[in-house]
């Protein structure tokens, strides 16, 4: 995208629009949820960068890099913490033996900390004042997220969806 720019004037104010811009690290996936959030937060005015954090499990992280980049994000982070979830969630979970009835290991449970642990390092780096995350108001997830990220950097705001998948469809379809 290209903007032109009068004068000098115009620069200055445009540079001074751009700063004061809030900033919100995304938890992206690539999924309808956290794309629509992407969307709902550009529309608010926000500059969204997303984090697709890399615990190990299969996904294309090109394709989602795309698609968030297509909606407008401003840049796509794609961090593998894959040791760091093995070494301090998986194994540490193991050796206590936690294990949901008798056979469920936690995985997804134990990776929203980690993946938190990541938006709060890319919080600090971008000097984002909001975090974001495609988890409903109804989970463990959400608690997962939020509280991790108020535990790491209390200063931190998180912007919450708006839970509903017909109105994320909606906005999508705008």
């Amino acid at each position: 995208m290209y903007i032109r720019i009068a004068n000098v004037e115009n620069l200055v104010s445009f540079q001074h629009s751009r700063a004061m811009v809030e900033k919100v690290i995304l938890a992206y996936s690539g999924g309808l949820d956290t794309s629509c959030i992407l969307k709902w937060l550009l529309d608010k005015g926000y500059e969204v960068i997303c984090l697709m954090a890399d615990v190990g499990q299969k996904e294309d992280f090109a394709a989602a890099r795309q698609k968030a980049l297509i909606i407008g994000a401003t840049e796509v982070i794609v961090t593998d913490v894959k040791e760091k979830f093995v070494e301090h969630y998986i194994w540490p979970a193991r050796q206590m033996g936690l294990i949901y009835e008798e056979r469920y290991l936690l995985g997804t449970s134990l990776a929203r900390p980690c993946i938190t642990v990541a938006l709060v390092e890319a919080a600090k780096k971008y000097d984002a004042k909001y975090l974001a995350h495609g988890a409903t108001g109804k989970g463990n997830d959400q608690v997962r997220f939020e509280l991790n990220a108020y535990a790491l950097l209390p200063h931190i705001k998180v912007k919450r969806s708006f839970g509903r998948r017909r109105r994320c469809i909606e906005i999508l379809n705008v």
